[in-house]
């Protein structure tokens, strides 16, 4: 059987087109592929656990900040200036002389501290007489701010936190209302008897602000045996979340990470930290890994036919009329 000169050409072009993609093209896509799918994985698992090591860290924050809160709470009951001050006052009914003790008591106490907006005091006996202080370690938190912090307390909360007396006992609570967050704690005499209530605003600006360090936070929200303290934008997405365990649980939207969670246990409450993930964030992680691969696998579309007509016009007539021969 015998081979034109075209059929030689035609015939040798086809076998190194095979050879060409049969070993060199479709090994170096299929391993292209396999190092895009793992590349993906690999990043997708390192933005996963530094979502959760920031979130961990930043709850981590928020909680040892409501531990300091707390003890500075107890200040009120260990230091016996304002159950002294108030059983001299039940002796000599000097209500001058009280307000004055109390209210340099709580001058001193929790006026510039960070954590705190505004301290409030009251006695059982004299509920409507609310002595407060307000913290001057804010900039915008000026006299007048703080009379009306004391005023809104009167107005919308004191009920509430009268309404916790009896069974608050020696514990704390936290109570919030429109975005004001309260510490409440009984004051209580050595039989252990309630005789006041402390008051303390928390700043939440301050308390939650490490959740701003969690790695694509967008927005964060948190909730008080499941409601929501600030309302801002992301609740929905919150109510969607399945019974929430201590350890942070990422949901995700498709292949991006769109909120992360965590639940603590406070007291006799539970506190859930969450914030919504900005997709852009992540996208841009793996967009610089997809733009080099891409461009490395487009250049091999071009290599090939460099390569391809390098064999082509190499390839003598000898070389074609001894493979001719090998098909005879």
């Amino acid at each position: 059987m015998k081979f034109s000169k075209s059929n030689h050409k035609k015939s040798l072009r086809w076998s190194m087109i095979r050879t060409l993609v049969a070993g060199w093209v479709l090994p170096l896509v299929l391993l292209t592929v396999v190092m895009l799918g793992i590349t993906f994985s690999m990043i997708n698992g390192q933005i996963a656990r530094t979502i959760r090591i920031s979130t961990e860290n930043a709850v981590e924050i928020c909680m040892m900040r409501l531990q300091e809160a707390e003890t500075l709470s107890k200040n009120a009951s260990y230091i016996p200036t304002i159950r002294e001050s108030y059983r001299q006052y039940l002796a000599d009914h000097q209500k001058q002389k009280l307000s004055a003790s109390v209210t340099a008591f709580l001058n001193q106490q929790y006026k510039y501290d960070a954590n705190l907006l505004c301290t409030m005091l009251f006695f059982d006996r004299e509920p409507e007489e609310v002595y407060y202080t307000y913290n001057t370690y804010q900039d915008n938190n000026s006299g007048y701010t703080g009379y009306h912090r004391s005023l809104y307390f009167k107005s919308y909360v004191q009920e509430q936190v009268l309404a916790e007396q009896d069974t608050l006992d020696t514990g704390l609570k936290l109570l919030h209302r429109e975005g004001h967050l309260y510490l409440v704690r009984n004051l209580v005499d050595s039989s252990f008897h309630p005789y006041a209530m402390l008051v303390l605003e928390l700043d939440p600006e301050i308390i939650f602000g490490s959740l701003e360090s969690i790695w694509g936070a967008e927005q964060f929200e948190i909730l008080l045996d499941g409601e929501a303290l600030f309302d801002n934008g992301i609740k929905e997405g919150i109510q969607r979340l399945i019974p929430a365990q201590e350890a942070v649980e990422i949901v995700y939207g498709g292949q991006n990470a769109e909120l992360v969670y965590q639940t603590v246990p406070w007291k006799t409450q539970t506190l859930t930290f969450a914030a919504s993930l900005d997709r852009a964030s992540m996208v841009n992680e793996v967009g610089m890994i997809r733009i080099i691969l891409g461009c490395a696998t487009a250049l091999m579309i071009p290599l090939f036919f460099v390569t391809f007509r390098f064999f082509e016009q190499n390839v003598s007539e000898e070389h074609q009329a001894e493979i001719c021969r090998a098909f005879r």
